[in-house]
């Protein structure tokens, strides 16, 4: 039994059921103990899984000719990133854009976690760039403008996991039996809650003639809303990049896929046991674009774009940046690049999996 384990079966016993949301929390992030927040190697072949920009750098090169075409209309722009996971993106996007003469006059993370701050900070600490790199542990309280990246963040906030039976709402949770072992439980659904799905029942009914059959379990966030406001809250001018996989609201929440899209990763490997190994393993849910989209619109943001991954790489220009990097190269590096370019653009692979929502405000 690992320490969160055992600080998670503590505090059930004393408080009672944990409410599926909390337990994600704390499974990810909890300090010292959670998944986000330990030793683990988390990112690359030597971890759970691969974000884009760990296969290469195509992915960030494209990012980067993206965010000056922007930077060309604003002038003067910052850059803020939100979870940079190892500081790879962030290392090769803004060498890129050093060769773009597209820098950032500041370049900022707003990371939770202190052990990937700290590897964030051993990384980013030696490039030599000619500009400032900084973390918060807040969102920015001045007045900025510039562009927000959020590579693989969304799937990563906590949740409310749900049932509905015949007899109404249940909030899922997380109990211990009397073997000292985890084990799902349910609460009555919060108001917040209950509103939040019924109001998502009668928009699938109206708009799409979804109708659940019972039982129907699936996830949904309420934090977004949140979110993006505190994201807008001082951003005077500028965009906001979200990518991640996900779907739009009618594929998320399909009559057929009434167990939801909750999943663990560790080693590579995907598997629905969300209780083995508390801190140990990833736990994501798929991002409902459709709720994204909305809650950014009730913020006072302008919905630009929302496309495969595969089409806003072509569009930004991946073509060109994979010509630039095989020039000089060997054959060796020509078949690393393909490689990496058919994982980013295949439908089988990130390209059509992966979706990127373009804001602006």
């Amino acid at each position: 039994m690992n320490p969160l384990q055992q600080q998670l079966i503590s505090d059930i016993r004393t408080n009672g059921p944990l409410p599926f949301v909390d337990y994600m929390e704390y499974c990810l992030y909890a300090p010292g103990y959670g998944y986000y927040d330990s030793d683990k190697t988390i990112f690359g072949a030597t971890g759970d899984f691969v974000t884009a920009p760990e296969l290469g750098k195509l992915f960030a090169g494209t990012l980067a000719r993206s965010i000056a075409d922007t930077a060309s209309r604003l002038g003067s722009y910052e850059l803020l990133e939100i979870g940079a996971g190892s500081g790879k993106l962030a290392l090769d996007l803004l060498q890129a854009l050093q060769q773009l003469n597209s820098l950032p006059s500041r370049y900022r993370i707003l990371e939770k976690s202190k052990t990937l701050r700290q590897r964030q900070q051993t990384l980013l600490n030696q490039t030599g760039l000619p500009l400032s790199i900084e973390w918060l542990d807040d969102f920015p309280s001045q007045p900025w403008r510039g562009t927000i990246i959020a590579n693989e963040v969304l799937d990563a906030l906590p949740v409310e996991n749900f049932r509905v039976t015949a007899s109404g709402l249940d909030r899922l949770a997380v109990s211990v039996n009397k073997n000292n072992q985890l084990k799902w439980d349910a609460l009555p659904a919060t108001p917040e809650l209950t509103e939040a799905v019924r109001q998502l029942q009668q928009t699938l009914s109206e708009q799409h003639a979804i109708e659940w059959s019972s039982p129907y379990t699936s996830e949904i966030c309420l934090g977004l809303t949140s979110l993006l406001a505190n994201l807008k809250k001082n951003l005077t001018s500028g965009q906001l990049l979200f990518i991640d996989y996900g779907y739009l609201r009618h594929e998320f929440y399909h009559p057929q896929r009434h167990m939801g899209t909750l999943v663990s990763h560790t080693g590579h490997q995907g598997h629905f046991d969300l209780l083995a190994n508390p801190g140990a393993q990833d736990i994501t849910a798929f991002v409902d674009f459709s709720a994204v989209m909305d809650a950014a619109e009730a913020c006072g943001l302008n919905v630009d774009a929302f496309q495969t991954q595969a089409n806003f790489l072509i569009t930004a220009g991946i073509e060109q940046v994979m010509q630039d990097a095989l020039l000089g190269g060997s054959t060796q590096t020509a078949m690393m690049l393909s490689h990496e370019m058919k994982q980013l653009m295949l439908p089988g692979e990130m390209g059509e999996k992966f979706k990127v929502l373009q804001l602006s405000c």
